[in-house]
């Protein structure tokens, strides 16, 4: 509706504008699949105008975190210890948060140390809003005019996201590719660029250490 809203150019894009913040504080209710989904989209200038790309860059940066008991809970599960036997200590205020986990400062084996925590029942809440979405999905390709020339395909940008979406969630994933990275770097003979060593007895799928 927003495209067809009459008047000025500054007058358009802020109709623009107002349907994109609605939609941003929609995608932040609904939960973290659709927080990545919409980061995601956010980058895709082929697929949405400016205004709607501008907006859901939030998506990016102000997701709210989860409690520092939760978790500890979450790394106690994964581990099976109580946190204070695995770390020296722990700081339960997150450093940063993202739609899928959140960062904690930690102390083991008398190193600092950064623990990446992942939002507990991802899993399950993809296998969900991704079999709702997909339905969706088939009825936008069906429906979409691309009346605006553009050459898209929800379908191919599901698949895409729901790919991206659940390696992101293997967190031993994150740390073989960072373990990649720092030999390429030291075959390549760059020595300039630091790259975290990950602590495998201190890693899961959900818990990167």
């Amino acid at each position: 509706k927003a495209s067809k809203v009459k008047g000025t150019d500054e007058e358009k894009s802020a109709a623009k504008t107002a349907v994109a913040e609605y939609i941003r504080d929609a995608l932040f209710r609904l939960g973290p699949t659709f927080v990545k989904l919409g980061q995601v989209v956010s980058t895709r200038t082929d697929v949405l105008e400016k205004e709607y790309t501008d907006v859901l860059k939030d998506l990016q940066d102000n997701v709210p975190g989860f409690g520092g008991d939760k978790a500890k809970a979450i790394i106690e599960a994964e581990l099976g210890k109580p946190i204070d036997q695995i770390f020296d200590s722990f700081d339960e205020t997150p450093i940063a948060a993202a739609s899928l986990g959140q960062v904690h400062r930690a102390v083991y084996k008398g190193k600092p140390v950064a623990i990446k925590v992942q939002r507990a029942g991802l899993k399950e809440l993809f296998d969900t809003d991704l079999k709702n979405l997909k339905v969706l999905v088939k009825l936008l390709d069906k429906f979409d005019p691309k009346s605006d020339g553009a050459d898209r395909s929800y379908a191919d940008i599901y698949e895409e996201s729901s790919k991206l979406l659940y390696e992101e969630i293997d967190y031993t994933l994150e740390g073989k590719n960072c373990e990649r990275f720092a030999s390429s770097l030291k075959e390549a003979g760059v020595d300039y660029v630091k790259v975290p060593s990950v602590y495998w007895e201190a890693t899961t799928p959900r818990v990167l250490t």
